[in-house]
């Protein structure tokens, strides 16, 4: 069998386990300490000082160009530049404010999930629901950039938005979990559909020879070993290396890989399916929770 253990836990940091949350009658969400809140505070107090700045710059830049109007100047720079991107680096779509505006203010709502690291509790659902709205801006037409642009990125929106999500960290994991369970196959008979159970399937989550199918479903693999991590309360478990296991999967097939230090082992199939063993404990942990 093939140990992987791709993670390097702190033993210096204190971690609190996520699991006492769903074991007991407490039906608070779980939130921050004081201590915590005002350090939060203050992270997002300088990054929207930050946000200001570069907004400034940005505005300045674009008064300084377009409010002399260097268009045709600009013109001749990016016909000499030996490329084929003069009409997207056409003065006009290059400095266009409100769309520079759009970038900025997605760069920094990314900062934000970061900043009150939320985002390696969120489900790959909500993760790829939060990346997608922040993005859906790129594609839209002049006339529908304001209906499709990012929230304003003022200090109301980022306080509430902070909020939120650390308020909702609870409820992200037990989606999490919920997450997992539903995209167990349903063509095996491992997988009940009253719970999890100790062997499990994971279909779609290795490259396979039929290029037709998506591999999208590693995210979910991912998601369980944070869960296992999170529940067992290990350091850095939030934070997983999903490509080592990938490459290990893809290299060992047919062959069980020890994950994390034996909390789950792997095996990877040609099809792209991924068997997995967890112990009875887990299996009745991640019950729990699913019950919640």
């Amino acid at each position: 069998m093939t140990t992987l253990a791709i993670y390097d836990p702190n033993r210096a940091v204190e971690f609190q386990p996520m699991l006492p949350l769903y074991q007991t009658e407490d039906s608070h969400h779980a939130g921050i300490n004081p201590h915590e809140g005002f350090r939060m505070f203050n992270s997002l107090t300088q990054l929207l000082a930050e946000y200001r700045e570069a907004r400034s710059e940005i505005e300045s830049l674009h008064l300084a160009v377009m409010g002399k109007r260097h268009s045709q100047a600009f013109r001749y720079f990016t016909d000499g530049c030996n490329n084929s991107m003069g009409t997207t680096l056409a003065v006009d779509c290059l400095f266009d404010l409100q769309r520079a505006t759009c970038a900025l203010d997605e760069s920094f709502w990314q900062q934000v999930l970061d900043l009150t690291g939320v985002r390696n509790f969120m489900p790959t659902a909500r993760k790829d629901e939060w990346y997608n709205t922040l993005r859906q801006w790129r594609k839209a037409s002049p006339d529908r950039l304001t209906t499709l642009r990012p929230v304003a990125f003022t200090e109301e929106n980022v306080l509430a938005t902070a909020k939120g999500l650390t308020t909702e960290k609870k409820d992200y994991f037990a989606e999490m979990v919920e997450g997992v369970f539903k995209n167990l196959s349903v063509f095996h008979k491992t997988n009940k559909a009253q719970g999890f159970s100790p062997k499990m399937v994971i279909t779609n989550c290795l490259p396979c020879r039929d290029y037709k199918r998506g591999y999208d479903n590693m995210d979910y693999l991912s998601d369980l070993r944070k869960i296992i991590g999170l529940m067992q309360g290990r350091p850095g478990a939030e934070i997983v290396n999903k490509w080592a296991l990938e490459q290990s999967l893809s290299n060992n097939v047919g062959e069980w890989i020890s994950v994390d230090g034996g909390t789950l082992t792997c095996k990877g199939f040609l099809n792209g399916n991924v068997h997995i063993q967890v112990s009875e404990a887990v299996c009745d942990d991640l019950n729990t929770v699913l019950a919640y």
